[in-house]
């Protein structure tokens, strides 16, 4: 338990020590938190072995609403409302087109499962909601 508890704060302080580093020379906050990431990981230096697989997904999950609240607290509604059309389109059309290829490649898939094509398009929908 000290362990970790050892590990965490040094990854605490490196990733305070990293958002200072990174804001002084331009680089997203992100891309560092995820160079640190890579750094602890298995494959990283530290080499950290994690096999607690549902652990795991929560912490991500957390890491990935922290990530979007923080990302929508942060924005400024001045600065956003010039793309915000664009990017209402681009996420729309990305989840359309991406629905539409995977129903298409579904639809294929499907002759030999039984799926019709409006099944094939349905779970299509579903999947990339999930995603």
């Amino acid at each position: 338990m000290n362990q970790i508890l050892l590990l965490a704060g040094i990854v605490i302080i490196l990733s305070v020590f990293l958002h200072k580093l990174s804001t002084k020379i331009g680089m997203p906050v992100l891309l560092a938190f995820l160079l640190l990431g890579m750094l602890f990981g298995v494959d990283g230096i530290f080499k950290i072995h994690f096999e607690n697989f549902a652990l795991s997904e929560a912490l991500c999950s957390f890491g990935l609403i922290f990530i979007m609240f923080s990302g929508g607290f942060g924005t400024s509604w001045k600065e956003a409302r010039y793309v915000a059309k664009e990017a209402i389109l681009l996420s729309s059309f990305g989840v359309v087109l991406t629905s539409l290829f995977v129903a298409k490649g579904k639809k294929r898939e499907a002759r030999h499962e039984g799926f019709s094509g409006r099944g094939s398009l349905l779970f299509s929908i579903s999947g990339t909601y999930l995603l």
